[in-house]
């Protein structure tokens, strides 16, 4: 019994240890055919990632739904798997996730929220969102800018 056990262990933990690096294979690939063009092959790669919760994934089929790349364009689309990157700590998609507020795509237009997640994007360590930021906070009134500190504390 003990060993039969043991054995169900070390299988269990194999296929923890081996899952991260099947994730990473499908998004190489996935990344790999969207360069040669293969975006079915790449949508099916990046659908699947992202139906498991890995950030990456949607944050790459957020970009193929918000260019039509290898799917009919869906702003909306793109920001609901933009939303669920961000809150993985995925710096790029936070960034893209202002732009999103910034722009109006597939969001109601609003500065102050572009402008917060410019700036999680920025404390993530993404150059861009930082100069976004700057450039959102110089478009904002003076309430936005009494608003927007009073939600960051």
């Amino acid at each position: 019994m003990k060993r039969l056990v043991g054995k169900q262990f070390i299988v269990a933990l194999t296929i923890l240890l081996c899952a991260p690096l099947a994730l990473a294979g499908l998004l190489e690939d996935g990344i790999t055919a969207q360069n040669r063009g293969d975006m079915m092959k790449a949508l099916t790669n990046f659908r699947q990632l992202a139906a498991q919760g890995d950030a990456d994934g949607q944050f790459r089929l957020s970009l193929m739904y918000s260019g039509g790349r290898g799917v009919a364009a869906d702003n909306q689309e793109a920001v609901r798997l933009l939303r669920l990157a961000a809150k993985q700590n995925h710096g790029d998609a936070q960034s893209n996730l202002g732009v999103a507020y910034n722009k109006g795509r597939g969001v109601t237009p609003n500065i102050v929220r572009a402008h917060m997640w410019f700036s999680v994007s920025a404390l993530s360590g993404n150059p861009d969102a930082a100069t976004n930021r700057e450039v959102a906070e110089r478009r904002m009134t003076p309430q936005q800018v009494d608003r927007k500190s009073t939600r960051l504390n």
